[in-house]
């Protein structure tokens, strides 16, 4: 299983979500903006999930969720948004 993209601006919770989920044999890409997070979806057209970090600069990650293109084998892409907000 391929995961996709991983979004977020803070390298440390890339980081974290990456080592966890490469320990489950899963391929994560990641992008440190929304801008970068949208070419990796172009690039990584089997993606199985988006991990999105909802408050970035340039580009939130409700602006980037809206922005990824919709793909006929993607139809119900799941997108985990992540947020320090409470």
């Amino acid at each position: 299983m391929k995961e996709g993209p991983d979004v977020d601006d803070d390298v440390r919770n890339i980081f974290a979500v990456t080592s966890v989920l490469e320990t489950h044999g899963l391929e994560v890409i990641y992008a440190e903006n929304g801008k970068d997070g949208i070419s990796g979806w172009r690039r990584t057209p089997t993606s199985d999930v988006v991990l999105m970090d909802v408050m970035m600069p340039e580009m939130d990650g409700y602006e980037t969720m809206r922005a990824i293109p919709p793909r006929s084998s993607h139809k119900a892409l799941p997108i985990i948004a992540i947020t320090a907000k409470r």
